[in-house]
């Protein structure tokens, strides 16, 4: 099996998400584990690659699968957007990302963000701040 799993969905939770990916991989070496071993094969390995794109998806055992994905679900916090044009704002992206995220954006890629169901908007103009995350990030407007 050869797949792709994204890491959010569109109107799911993402705890729901994040759990049926690992469902999938379970049920997916459970079934291919119940097949018969080639007759110079001792035991069944499996090349599992986690990452944040294909690009840069690295080879991991397979024990370390969930918590390597566990890892890479808690890794985004916020969401920047500096324009509301579709380099800046890739509609289809946007959509797969979970509305709970919280987005921090200008007047254009904030009309964005709130047309396709974010929750928690901020609109940040030129040389405004904005202290998030308890305090770990500021983020300063600049005019561009």
């Amino acid at each position: 099996m050869k797949k792709t799993f994204s890491l959010s969905a569109p109107d799911r939770n993402p705890q729901r998400v994040i759990d049926a990916i690992k469902h999938e991989v379970r049920k997916y070496v459970k079934r291919e584990r119940r097949k018969k071993l080639p007759a110079d094969t001792d035991f069944w390995d499996f090349a599992c690659k986690v990452g944040t794109a294909t690009t840069d998806a690295t080879a991991k055992p397979l024990n370390e699968i969930n918590a390597t994905i566990d890892a890479l679900a808690a890794e985004t916090d916020l969401l920047v957007l500096s324009q509301g044009i579709d380099d800046h704002a890739h509609r289809p992206t946007l959509q797969r990302l979970p509305k709970t995220m919280p987005v921090v954006a200008s007047a254009a890629g904030a009309a964005v963000a709130k047309s396709l169901g974010f929750r928690t908007v901020y609109t940040l103009g030129h040389n405004q701040s904005l202290t998030l995350l308890d305090g770990r990030l500021t983020i300063q407007g600049t005019a561009g």
